[in-house]
């Protein structure tokens, strides 16, 4: 599905572009840690010896006053650093895929087998350095090879989570995981350091991950202050599963070589007319944990009653369902209900890039123009921080100038 991204936006490199002084950056629209504003805001800026530190934020008069000779600049507008919530870096070679989602789950598995050194380290690297390039200040990451896991929480520069991703498709093997996690878990978490990611746990989906797994998985995340985060309702094909066990879904799933392929049967749960995968995971009690879930595209009143009342941060990317033609997330329905949004990019084989600029303009394209851009660099900053555990980056005096967002809108129609 193509998208009309006609808004553009580019990240303004503006440390880079002026020397040694003051400088005064007008805008505005101005989002902190409280939310967004339209008032007319400033930052002043000090550059000693190539750093430069905001000395001053406010209202764009008071500023000014502080520094009547300083140089001027404009943005349109400045936040926090983007936070990309929800990610799967060591994809990152991957081909970019456009197809049903049933269809796209086909292709991966197709990938994985013709390319098995695809996924790994290298990839995982590249992909973190796109996100560095981009100045992205935390990243969710949903990593399913042990040696990526260590190697992010040994190394990565960037804050956020790696996310330990789990699949096990049947009861019958719900032991074996839950022992082999239990083992795991305290190695991991003693890689923790100053400045890098802490360790989540991923399950999958609803329909990858057994209801025991699930129910241990939420148990520990509780226990253990580990974040969570799980995706659920993406597509329709997924809700048809839960509702008869049948549909598009429930074919591949069988066919594409799961030693146990998932089915109602073996992951625990019996289909319903009724039943969502929302719904589901709310009765087995993993929702008690407040997960973090991502996509919710495909979910009803009732689910999102649910997810407010459960405390559940969610994240879209509307590139990743528009390209697998999953529907569209009912952002004003979740908002109305007061649950907590993240914008976040997904994998390069869904959404193409790592680019959360075009996700800012894909999720005009999408949402169109109900969606205010204050309410989109939220989901970008402090709705991302909240869906990984993390405490909101506020604006304040002393920081470095590098740590924001500098947001230049372009009319660009080429």
């Amino acid at each position: 599905m193509a998208l009309n991204e006609d808004r553009r936006f580019t990240i303004s490199r503006l440390p880079e572009t002026f020397g040694a002084g003051e400088t005064i950056i007008r805008t505005p629209l101005w989002v902190g840690g409280g939310g967004s504003t339209s008032v007319d805001h400033a930052i002043l800026v000090r550059t000693e010896s190539g750093r430069h530190t905001v000395i001053a934020v406010g209202e764009h008069t008071s500023v000014s006053a502080m520094a009547p000779y300083a140089r001027r600049l404009r943005a349109d507008a400045i936040c926090p650093g983007f936070v990309n919530a929800h990610t799967h870096l060591e994809l990152s070679t991957y081909p970019a895929l456009e197809a049903d989602f049933p269809s796209f789950l086909v292709e991966m598995v197709q990938h994985r087998r013709s390319h098995p050194q695809a996924r790994g380290t290298p990839a995982a690297a590249l992909g973190l350095r796109h996100l560095i390039e981009q100045r992205v200040a935390a990243v969710g990451d949903i990593i399913a090879r042990e040696s990526v896991l260590v190697s992010e929480l040994q190394h990565s520069p960037l804050p956020g989570v790696a996310y330990w991703e789990v699949v096990c498709t049947s009861q019958s093997a719900a032991g074996s995981t839950i022992e082999a996690l239990g083992r795991r878990l305290p190695v991991w978490r003693s890689l923790h350091r100053a400045g890098g990611p802490v360790l989540g746990l991923a399950p999958q989906s609803p329909y990858l991950v057994c209801r025991d797994v699930l129910q241990f998985l939420a148990r520990t995340a509780r226990a253990e202050g580990l974040p969570l985060q799980i995706h659920v309702a993406e597509s329709p094909a997924e809700i048809e599963f839960f509702r008869s066990g049948s549909g598009a879904l429930a074919r591949v799933l069988r066919s594409v070589g799961f030693t146990v392929p998932p089915d109602p049967a073996t992951l625990g749960f019996r289909p319903a007319p009724a039943l969502s995968p929302v719904r589901y995971l709310a009765e087995i009690g993993f929702l008690d944990a407040s997960p973090t879930l991502v996509h919710c595209a495909n979910v009803s009143d009732e689910d999102i009653r649910i997810i407010a009342e459960h405390g559940c941060p969610v994240v879209t990317c509307p590139r990743s369902n528009a390209n697998l033609r999953c529907g569209v997330f009912p952002w004003q329905a979740f908002s109305t209900a007061g649950i907590p949004i993240a914008l976040a990019t997904d994998s390069i084989a869904s959404a193409h890039s790592l680019d959360l600029g075009s996700e800012l303009a894909a999720a005009f394209a999408v949402f169109g123009a109900d969606l205010s851009l204050g309410t989109a660099l939220e989901w970008l900053t402090a709705g991302a921080s909240r869906a990984l555990g993390r405490a909101g980056q506020a604006i304040t005096p002393g920081g470095p100038l590098d740590t924001l967002t500098l947001l230049d809108l372009r009319a660009d129609a080429a």
